[in-house]
């Protein structure tokens, strides 16, 4: 928020309206697409993959900080 306020306050370095444009515009197409896909996913499947791959990482987590082999404090 303070970058945000800070470049509506002073505007945009030069040289860089270009690049924030075309990556306003890509993260706006990437994100309609994850949206669009999963929604037609959605539409003829159920959460179960996701479910799935939510409790693998979450068990996965739990032996790596119980094994030892990465600090809680960093994820």
């Amino acid at each position: 928020m303070y970058k945000a306020l800070e470049v509506a306050r002073d505007g945009l370095p030069a040289g860089t309206a270009v690049p924030f444009f075309w990556g306003m515009v890509s993260a706006a197409i990437s994100g309609f697409a994850a949206v669009w896909f999963t929604l037609a996913y959605l539409r003829s499947h159920d959460f179960r993959p996701f479910a799935v791959y939510r409790f693998v990482l979450g068990a996965t987590i739990i032996v790596v900080v119980v094994a030892g082999l990465r600090h809680a404090g960093g994820i």
